[in-house]
């Protein structure tokens, strides 16, 4: 009988990655005895590439195969096993090339009811976004495909922003906010098909109190929040017995709420 033997890792793995990007903002502001007021516009791209090997072992029972397939011979086919206990390895790889590309113009003003020293303010802004992402995949598990997968997407929202202010005093003042936010959609690498995942949205509400008490030696400040998210992207593990990765999924329609 063979008394061969040998070592082998349950998983390791190496990671080689290669990132670049850019970004630029412009913006022009101005003021008047009631007004300020902003506009701007922000450009960002990004480039990278990962390579990932990872050599994987899972533990097979071969018994099982015995006693579950060969009947009242299993048990006798058992007992003969010279190796019940066999590692059987997975190679995989996981190596593809992305890019980025995000565009926005935004605009924000404040104006003071009946001039600065007035308690009563209101803010209004808005933004125009324009998202692209684009993967090119040369392999996902221990094969390579005849030729490289591709996905890209667009997305585009318009989000905005709304608040009232109100000073009681130079110290004591109270405000309440509603707005909306985006987080653009994209692509997981490690799915099987290269399918977007969704942007995800928000629209907040918050009203609170600031102060600043004793001659500015305490600050108290008190809020209340209520978030209403839609495609809440939550981050979450692949299964699969070739790579292993993380991806990110969309959970659906979620609400948080809360003070501080």
């Amino acid at each position: 009988m063979c008394g061969c033997g040998g070592t082998q890792g349950l998983f390791d793995t190496s990671n080689r990655r290669r990132h670049k990007q850019f970004s630029q903002e412009v913006e022009v502001s101005g003021d008047t005895a009631n007004l300020d007021w902003v506009v701007g516009g922000f450009y960002f791209y990004e480039k990278g590439t990962e390579s990932n090997p990872q050599n994987s072992g899972f533990v097979l029972d071969t018994n099982a195969l015995f006693l579950g397939n060969f009947g009242a011979l299993g048990p006798s086919l058992a007992a003969a096993n010279p190796a019940r206990y066999r590692l059987v390895v997975t190679n995989g790889r996981i190596e593809y090339r992305s890019s980025a590309e995000s565009k926005a113009i935004y605009g924000q003003s404040t104006y003071y009811m009946g001039g600065r020293d007035a308690p009563l303010s209101l803010t209004l802004g808005a933004r125009y976004t324009w998202d692209t992402r684009d993967i090119s995949r040369t392999q996902n598990g221990t094969n390579r495909p005849a030729v490289p997968e591709f996905g890209d997407a667009q997305f585009k929202k318009f989000t905005w922003n709304a608040m009232a202010r109100y000073a009681f005093s130079r110290v004591i003042s109270a405000y309440a906010r509603a707005a909306s936010g985006y987080r653009s959609g994209g692509f997981n690498p490690g799915d099987t098909a290269l399918i977007a995942f969704r942007p995800e949205t928000v629209t907040s509400y918050e009203v609170g109190v600031k102060s600043e008490l004793f001659d500015r030696h305490l600050r108290l400040n008190v809020a209340g929040y209520y978030n209403q998210y839609k495609d809440l992207a939550v981050i979450t593990t692949i299964p699969s017995t070739t790579t292993f990765n993380t991806r990110i999924v969309n959970a659906g329609r979620v609400n948080f709420k809360g003070e501080g």
